[in-house]
């Protein structure tokens, strides 16, 4: 009986790794049908391959990056916006996408994002997005097994302790700042969940209906803070800091 279990597992096994394979494959064969496409001019059929690549799971800054650009040759400014900060966050010092993000944020008809309201807003932004949260968990973890090194030598050492005790002291503010920067990261891009309004004019309500007041029209471009959804409708508050509900197919999603 558990041979046969086993082997029903094992067949199992086999066959989601299969359908995996195949999926990668179909998803693969979708992007080289949006790069032939986007090569001829075809935006509007690049754009739906590149779609269909990215909904099929391959979900790599490259694709998205590619599918920005085919949204900002149809002139979805909107999509390719949150398409290209979804880039962003996979390859942070990718040039070719934080070009095409500003050149995308620009071409806003609210205009381009105000700058960080001080120097310190602006040097802290930029480090928290230069790196991934992979990476910053790695050098953090890299620095603490460091510290505990250092921290069993001083222990053993008969000699050079001053040395040691601040060598401590530099790993433990290291982790301390990357640990820091770690979290912001995650705070910034995982815990709050950016869109982008992807209409030309997309109607702010009181609540999650028609029924409800217009509070605000808000243009394409214009990010908005997602707190919840409702059926078709989701909560948002605006760059203005205005609360209100907006249709869930206006709004274009940074995160995954």
């Amino acid at each position: 009986m558990r041979h046969r279990l086993l082997i029903v597992q094992l067949v199992l096994l086999a066959a989601t790794c299969v359908a995996a394979l195949r999926a990668e494959e179909a998803g693969l064969a979708r992007v080289q049908a949006g790069d032939s496409a986007y090569q001829r001019g075809d935006f509007a059929r690049a754009r739906d391959e590149y779609r269909a690549a990215v909904d099929s799971g391959v979900d790599g800054a490259r694709v998205l990056y590619d599918l920005g650009n085919a949204l900002y040759r149809t002139g979805e400014i909107g999509r390719a916006i949150a398409c290209y900060q979804r880039a962003a966050r996979l390859a942070p010092r990718d040039e070719d996408v934080r070009t095409n993000l500003a050149r995308a944020l620009a071409r806003r008809k609210a205009g381009a994002p105000p700058p960080p309201p001080t120097w310190l807003h602006m040097i802290g932004r930029r480090l928290v997005g230069a790196f991934t949260l992979t990476e910053f968990a790695v050098t953090a973890a890299l620095i603490y097994w460091l510290g505990m090194a250092t921290a069993i030598a001083l222990l053993l050492a008969s000699e050079r302790k001053r040395r040691l005790r601040r060598l401590l002291v530099v790993l433990g503010i290291l982790f301390a700042l990357v640990s820091a920067a770690a979290v912001a990261r995650w705070w910034s891009y995982d815990h709050v969940r950016m869109g982008v309004v992807a209409q030309e004019r997309a109607e702010l309500r009181s609540g999650p209906g028609e029924s409800f007041e217009t509070l605000q029209r808000l243009q394409e471009g214009a990010f908005v803070r997602v707190l919840r959804g409702d059926g078709e409708w989701v909560q948002v508050v605006t760059e203005g800091k205005v609360s209100g509900w907006l249709r869930e197919n206006s709004v274009a999603k940074t995160w995954r």
